[in-house]
């Protein structure tokens, strides 16, 4: 088998690239994370995996793309014929395109890998033709594989024996699934004939009961569609009543309802009406104290300020008229002699002197004259006194009567100019009072307090039609409103007198004619039901007497079937015991295959330093330095550079016996890395060799290959190729 190319889409650090590949020794070159082992895998997977669309397969994918990769495989036949794999990982889909076609089955694509490779598992090939450096020392990798491969060259090589134990055993496993190990899903013959006769069984023995129930169903179908009709016939006038009754339940509510909307649209029209004349009345009372609009509470103020002033003015040209007047009087007083608190006493005190005088002298005879003189003395004294007393009271009186005077002319004085202020402060006021049209305070007042009476009235009248006509609505609206509820309300009514003739049910009569209808609704959906379930019953057949006896002859048939295959179980598990005895036997040549394979790659590997080598049954190696020497070397016991050559020789000769004619190709993860440049020439020269007979791909990041190679591919920021010719 010969690779030729591999096409990678969306596989780890490869977006899509190509490779071509020739035969011979074909060295792939790089520094690290340039994508060697990304080629080698992707080699692999494209052989040997098969796209399932399992999580696990997102391992190989792109970081910077979202969908799984694709791979195709380009390969050639020593007969020359080419093959092509191509598997999308994607869309879970594998197909091969060779000489005879596409073929996208498994065992199509299995078979054809197996024919190129010898193999279809990819843990063998990876233990055996992939040859990594981290695996030199892991031969016991893939043994289950290997061994199973050297016990098929050990017994011949053609006949396969262990694929035909393999076989039985799947054969014996097959028969046994459902039957003796749990498989419900996918039983075995046997399972699935043993549960195919169960069904029988269990299918026969309903059959009767299928029989008998479709009778009952059709008894019971005839007498459901009965009662069905019946119910049918009461439950039609019952509910043609139960709908005249709510309409005419719902016609008399809306007919009240608007009815009452009417009335309250007609109160509210009276009651805009009403505010709109009263909002008129007050307007037109308030364009008579039109001056009044002006008066604010500052000029309010203003003008009790000057009230206050006026009437302060008043008092005091009041309180100075009464002086003047009261001092006027006083002076009135003044001009006349006042009889005053002492004057009697002034009167008396003169009278009784002069009577004193007058009785000295009429008494002359009488009294002595020292009494006469007495007496004269004293009368004389006390008219003297009396006079002189009257004279200081004239005197007062004059006194007091020039100063009430004097008081009187500058009382008149200050009440003038009292008179004159209080003037310019009532002409100010008549001047404030006449700007509102207004003679007296009084009427200010008055006319003040009406005027803001009737703006509060106008308020108030104003949010009562704000609160009638809300939404900005007008008298005009609420008639036309009220029209269209009075043309609805008499539709109402002509509407009403469609149900005069139909009987008008109180409410527990209503109620039990609901309870009436839903109890008959109910019963016939229920019969309804049962007349589709006892239809579907009918409908859907069932088995007949003659259905009922092929059943039986099917049981017979697979009763035979049954016992044959019991038969056929007994015999695999007799050959398989048989085979096993006769291989067990035979394996114990197994190692003899292996030997020279091993022997003729050591030779050429260690120059003929060791030129023979051993296999035991466990596949334990060990060598001799010639063909004479009993001594035998462990692998434990050489050295680690011919402990490699030999590892390599083995992996090469375990290529040739378990591959044989399939010659698949060899992938070399840079094996020699550890090897002497002795050793590395030597090994480069047998891979060499053997690139004459089958492809190896070599993977590596060193020089020094390159003399031995038949075709380059440089990987990393410019890849080229070379052929053996050279660059």
């Amino acid at each position: 088998m010969e690779i030729r190319q591999v096409l990678l889409k969306n596989f780890k650090r490869f977006s899509e690239i190509e490779f071509s590949f020739s035969a011979g020794l074909n060295l792939v070159k790089g520094p690290n994370e340039a994508g060697k082992s990304t080629l080698h895998e992707a080699i692999i997977v494209a052989l040997l995996e098969r796209p399932t669309g399992k999580q696990s397969e997102r391992g190989n994918q792109s970081w910077d793309q979202e969908r799984l990769y694709e791979l195709k495989l380009t390969y050639a036949l020593p007969s020359g014929e080419q093959y092509t794999i191509d598997k999308n990982f994607e869309a879970s889909t594998h197909e091969i395109l060779g000489p005879g076609g596409r073929d996208s089955s498994r065992l199509g694509l299995n078979s054809a890998v197996e024919s190129a490779l010898g193999t279809t598992s990819e843990k063998l090939f990876s233990s055996t033709a992939c040859i990594r450096q981290d695996s030199m020392l892991e031969l016991d990798k893939g043994g289950k594989e290997v061994s199973s491969q050297l016990q098929e060259i050990a017994l011949g090589g053609v006949s396969g024996v262990n694929t035909t134990l393999d076989r039985l055993e799947d054969k014996i496993m097959e028969f046994q699934r459902g039957w003796k190990t749990h498989a419900p899903r996918n039983p075995g013959p046997i399972g699935q004939l043993k549960k195919q006769i169960k069904e029988l069984d269990e299918l026969i023995q309903s059959i009767g009961l299928e029989i008998e129930q479709r009778e009952k169903a059709l008894e019971e179908l005839y007498q459901q569609r009965a009662r069905v009709a019946a119910i049918e016939g009461e439950y039609d006038p019952l509910q043609k009543l139960q709908l005249s009754n709510t309409e005419r339940k719902d016609l008399m509510q809306a007919l009240s309802h608007h009815s009452q909307l009417e009335q309250e649209l007609e109160a509210k029209m009276e009651r805009v009406e009403a505010a709109e004349r009263r909002k008129s009345q007050v307007r037109k009372r308030l364009d008579g104290l039109e001056p009044f609009n002006t008066v604010d509470e500052a000029k309010e103020k203003a003008f009790r300020v000057a009230r206050e002033a006026w009437s302060a003015r008043s008092a005091e040209v009041e309180d100075r008229k009464q002086r003047v007047f009261e001092l006027i009087r006083q002076v009135e007083d003044g001009k006349k002699i006042k009889i005053r608190k002492g004057l009697f006493w002034i009167v008396g005190m003169i009278l009784v002197g002069l009577t004193m005088v007058c009785f000295n002298a009429l008494s002359g005879q009488i009294l002595e004259s020292m009494y006469r003189t007495a007496l004269m003395i004293a009368g004389g004294i006390l008219t003297s006194a009396g006079v002189v007393w009257l004279l200081v009271l004239i005197l007062g009186q004059f006194r007091d009567y020039r100063h009430h005077q004097q008081l009187l002319v500058e009382a008149q004085k200050r009440h003038q100019g009292g008179m004159a202020q209080l003037n310019m402060a009532t002409n100010e006021m008549k001047e404030l009072l006449g700007s509102l049209g207004c003679k007296t305070w009084e009427e200010f007042e008055s006319n003040l307090a009406k005027f803001r009476k009737l703006k509060a009235d106008l308020n108030m009248v104003e949010a009562t039609l704000a609160a009638l006509l809300s939404n900005g609505g007008s008298l005009s609206a609420l008639e036309d409103h009220r029209r269209e509820v009075s043309r609805v309300r008499r539709d109402i009514q002509e509407k009403l007198t469609e149900f005069e003739g139909i009987p008008r049910l109180s409410a527990i009569e209503y109620q039990k004619l609901i309870g009436n209808i839903e109890s008959l609704d109910k019963e016939r959906q229920q019969r309804q039901e049962q007349i589709i379930r006892l239809g579907a019953i009918l409908e859907s057949g069932g088995a007949s007497l003659d259905e009922f006896y092929r059943y039986m002859e099917r049981r017979a048939v697979l009763q035979r079937r049954l016992e044959l295959a019991l038969e056929k179980h007994q015999v695999f598990q007799e050959t398989l015991e048989g085979l096993r005895e006769v291989r067990d036997g035979i394996l114990k040549n197994a190692q003899a295959k292996l030997e020279p394979r091993l022997g003729h790659y050591l030779i050429r590997l260690t120059q003929g330093r060791y030129n023979q080598a051993f296999v035991d049954e466990d596949l334990q190696i060990s060598i001799s330095l010639n063909s004479k020497s009993e001594r035998r070397v462990r692998m434990e016991d050489l050295s680690s550079g011919t402990r490699d050559q030999v590892y390599f020789a083995a992996r090469v000769a375990l290529c040739d016996l378990i591959f044989q004619e399939a010659r698949p190709p060899l992938l070399m993860d840079d094996p020699f890395i550890k090897f002497d440049p002795d050793r590395k020439e030597a090994a480069l020269q047998v891979c060499k060799e053997i690139s004459a007979d089958r492809q190896i791909i070599l993977f590596t990041c060193h020089d020094g290959y390159d003399a031995f190679a038949d075709h380059v591919i440089l990987l990393g920021e410019n890849r080229t190729f070379i052929s053996e010719d050279g660059w």
